[in-house]
């Protein structure tokens, strides 16, 4: 007897950012899930729905069924018939409607949702919640390597250096875009206060309504900016640990480098002098070979160009520093400058206008 696949285990508790109430329904279950749920509807209650699906082709064994937890959020809702709504995210249109179905007594009839004072909400619930959360689990799944690498010692900091930097640019970029995130939220809650503003002798359960949404909105902004605080503090650390191991990176090739200029500062005056002079450092017979008289030449021309290049070395770079530094001084002192000049004019016209 062919045995049930296993369910995929539910997503780990870090990866929620609300309260989770588990609650495990079978996708075929739509028709009696009103009446199984009615003691949670009342309620404000995050939970966990496990649906399987199946796709037409089948195999040997049967049909080819998909797991899947979706992350649904129940909860007593207001409209014009008076019926139950459901919220959910995370979930495909299909499913949506099925559930919609299931709860409402009108059957097909689904325009109660767009009547519902909560459907402000819906845009919150169906594409900005799921976002903010895939963005922070794949924070953590690229952090996680920068906290191992960076206690596990020189070689692994060395060969992960690649993914640690693509790793310390994807959360960046995630921070930025839940800043953005955070903006959205913030003009919902405003367009939702004019909404309730807008509103002329609103019943008691319409209050209540709009008054659960704005406490909803004003919790998640709240998530949202304490989620926003943990990644900026993510960020930070993991620019440290991509600096470290930027900087072992940079100390592991250090020899190279090192063998590398030798060959150049031994091998180019004596290249150059060669190639100017037509001058030839050695001599070979068919017997031996010697030094040319006039190899003095080549340690003449390379001890200037060893000492100037050890010299550039170690001052160059504070002299172009200390010129840049002085250019960009000069260029804020002229910014300042012309602001002076604009406002005094603005002084003058001003003065001379009244």
């Amino acid at each position: 007897m062919q045995q049930p696949p296993v369910p995929p285990p539910p997503p780990p508790a870090v990866t929620r950012l609300f309260p989770v109430t588990v609650i495990e329904k079978r996708g075929e279950d739509w028709q009696t899930m009103h009446t199984s749920l009615g003691s949670y509807l009342d309620n404000d209650t995050w939970f966990r729905l496990y649906v399987k699906t199946s796709t037409d082709r089948t195999t040997p064994r049967g049909r080819v069924l998909h797991h899947h937890w979706y992350d649904i959020n129940g909860f007593t809702t207001w409209n014009a018939s008076g019926h139950k709504s459901m919220l959910c995210f995370g979930i495909s249109a299909k499913v949506l409607n099925q559930m919609v179905i299931s709860l409402d007594t009108d059957e097909e009839d689904t325009s109660n949702l767009r009547r519902d004072p909560y459907c402000f909400f819906q845009f919150l619930i169906d594409n900005l919640i799921p976002e903010v959360e895939q963005n922070y689990w794949h924070i953590g799944l690229a952090y996680i390597p920068l906290r191992q690498t960076a206690t596990s010692g020189y070689p692994q900091l060395c060969a992960n250096f690649s993914e640690r930097c693509t790793s310390t640019q994807y959360i960046d970029e995630s921070a930025g875009a839940l800043a953005d995130h955070i903006m959205i939220v913030e003009r919902i809650i405003q367009r939702h206060q004019l909404w309730v503003d807008a509103q002329k002798f609103p019943s008691t359960d319409l209050k209540l309504a709009f008054s659960q949404v704005s406490d909803m909105l004003d919790f998640h902004l709240s998530a949202l900016k304490g989620c926003k605080t943990s990644i900026d503090l993510l960020v930070k650390e993991a620019e440290k640990h991509t600096e470290l191991a930027t900087n072992i990176f940079i100390r592991s090739l250090h020899w190279q480098f090192g063998i590398f200029l030798k060959f150049i500062v031994i091998l180019l005056p004596a290249l150059m002098v060669s190639s100017i002079f037509s001058t030839n450092f050695f001599s070979s017979s068919s017997h031996s070979w010697s030094v040319a008289d006039k190899f003095w030449v080549y340690w003449v021309t390379m001890v200037p160009i060893v000492l100037g290049t050890i010299i550039w070395v170690y001052y160059g770079w504070f002299v172009i520093d200390k010129w840049r530094m002085s250019v960009e001084h000069l260029n804020t002192n002229k910014i300042k400058l012309k602001v002076m000049l604009a406002s005094g004019w603005r002084n003058v016209v001003r003065t001379f206008s009244r």
